[in-house]
This record gives structure tokens, sequence and C-alpha cells, in this order.
């Protein structure tokens, strides 16, 4: 299994009005499903978990608040 990267950048989400959306969160489904499944934060498969919050930015972070850019494996169709 390979991972690959989803963004070249750290991805930053926003809510409707355009102001970055601090503390929202992101979920990872297997396509068609319910069932979570994780995305990655490195190219050597170290999990995120299956469900990623934001940061104060607006950016995916890992558990100690730092900004990450999320890997997928590439053996796994997501829904997001």
């Amino acid at each position: 299994m390979a991972f690959i990267l989803g963004e070249s950048t750290v991805q930053q989400y926003f809510d409707a009005n355009g102001a970055p959306l601090v503390s929202g969160t992101i979920e990872f489904f297997l396509s068609g499903t319910t069932t979570p499944t994780p995305v990655y934060s490195s190219s050597a498969g170290v999990s995120a978990g299956t469900s990623v919050t934001l940061n104060s930015i607006g950016a995916p972070q890992n558990s100690g608040g730092t900004a990450i850019a999320l890997y997928f494996d590439d053996s796994i169709s997501y829904k997001i």
C-alpha cells in the first residue's frame, strides 16, 4: 500500500462567510458507505485517524495542534 499526498500544501477550510473553519472537523469514510476509514499525516502511513479537527486557521491538525497535510491510502476510495 502506498500513501499519496492529497494536496501539495496544507489545505485550509472556510465557513460560508469566508472565515477560517476554526474547530471544524473532516470525517473520512469508505466510498459509498458509512464505514469510517483512516487518513494519514505522512507518506510513511502515520495515522491521523478517521476524523480530523481543524485548527485556528481552519487547517487539519495533529494532536499537538500543528497543521498537517493529509495523505490517503491509494488502495481506498474515500468519501469525505
